[in-house]
Protein backbone atom coordinates (compact mmCIF):
# COMPACT_ATOMS: atom_id res chain seq x y z
CA UNK A 1 0.00 0.00 0.00
CA UNK A 2 1.10 3.58 -0.39
CA UNK A 3 1.54 5.98 2.42
CA UNK A 4 -2.00 7.78 1.69
CA UNK A 5 -3.95 4.34 1.92
CA UNK A 6 -2.11 2.72 5.26
CA UNK A 7 -3.34 6.04 6.56
CA UNK A 8 -7.09 5.44 5.05
CA UNK A 9 -6.84 1.84 6.98
CA UNK A 10 -5.54 3.26 10.00
CA UNK A 11 -2.34 2.00 9.72
CA UNK A 12 0.72 4.11 10.13
CA UNK A 13 1.62 5.37 6.95
CA UNK A 14 4.20 4.36 5.49
CA UNK A 15 4.88 2.96 1.44
CA UNK A 16 4.81 -0.54 1.24
CA UNK A 17 4.92 -1.14 -2.52
CA UNK A 18 7.28 -3.72 -3.02
CA UNK A 19 9.79 -2.42 -5.87
CA UNK A 20 12.91 -4.84 -6.44
CA UNK A 21 11.81 -8.90 -7.08
CA UNK A 22 12.74 -10.25 -4.06
CA UNK A 23 10.55 -7.22 -1.80
CA UNK A 24 8.17 -8.63 -4.60
CA UNK A 25 8.64 -12.48 -4.32
CA UNK A 26 8.23 -11.69 -0.22
CA UNK A 27 5.27 -10.05 -0.72
CA UNK A 28 3.74 -12.27 -2.73
CA UNK A 29 4.49 -14.99 0.15
CA UNK A 30 2.90 -13.44 2.37
CA UNK A 31 -0.41 -13.24 0.68
CA UNK A 32 0.35 -16.60 -0.57
CA UNK A 33 -0.77 -18.27 2.97
CA UNK A 34 -3.48 -18.56 5.71
CA UNK A 35 -2.16 -19.65 8.82
CA UNK A 36 0.12 -22.59 7.33
CA UNK A 37 -1.76 -23.06 4.29
CA UNK A 38 -1.30 -21.73 1.00
CA UNK A 39 -4.97 -20.31 -0.15
CA UNK A 40 -5.56 -19.36 -4.15
CA UNK A 41 -5.74 -15.81 -5.43
CA UNK A 42 -9.33 -16.18 -5.29
CA UNK A 43 -9.41 -16.86 -1.86
CA UNK A 44 -7.10 -13.94 -1.14
CA UNK A 45 -8.87 -11.28 -3.09
CA UNK A 46 -12.06 -12.39 -1.24
CA UNK A 47 -10.38 -12.63 1.95
CA UNK A 48 -9.25 -8.45 1.41
CA UNK A 49 -12.72 -7.49 -0.13
CA UNK A 50 -12.65 -5.00 2.47
CA UNK A 51 -9.70 -2.86 0.79
CA UNK A 52 -9.70 -0.66 -1.95
CA UNK A 53 -10.46 -1.69 -5.93
CA UNK A 54 -7.18 -0.45 -6.45
CA UNK A 55 -5.03 -2.35 -3.85
CA UNK A 56 -6.32 -5.61 -4.99
CA UNK A 57 -5.74 -4.66 -8.60
CA UNK A 58 -2.16 -4.85 -7.58
CA UNK A 59 -2.37 -7.92 -5.71
CA UNK A 60 -3.71 -9.36 -8.92
CA UNK A 61 -1.16 -8.26 -10.99
CA UNK A 62 1.52 -9.16 -8.43
CA UNK A 63 0.74 -12.80 -8.08
CA UNK A 64 0.51 -12.61 -12.07
CA UNK A 65 3.94 -11.26 -12.18
CA UNK A 66 5.69 -13.71 -9.38
CA UNK A 67 3.55 -16.91 -9.86
CA UNK A 68 5.13 -17.77 -13.31
CA UNK A 69 8.20 -17.86 -11.38
CA UNK A 70 7.51 -20.35 -9.14
CA UNK A 71 7.36 -22.79 -12.21
CA UNK A 72 10.42 -22.45 -12.85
Amino acid sequence: MTAEECLEQELSPRECIPKSIEEKIVAHADNLVKGTKEITLSERLRRSSGLPEKILIRMKKLAEEIEPLRKE
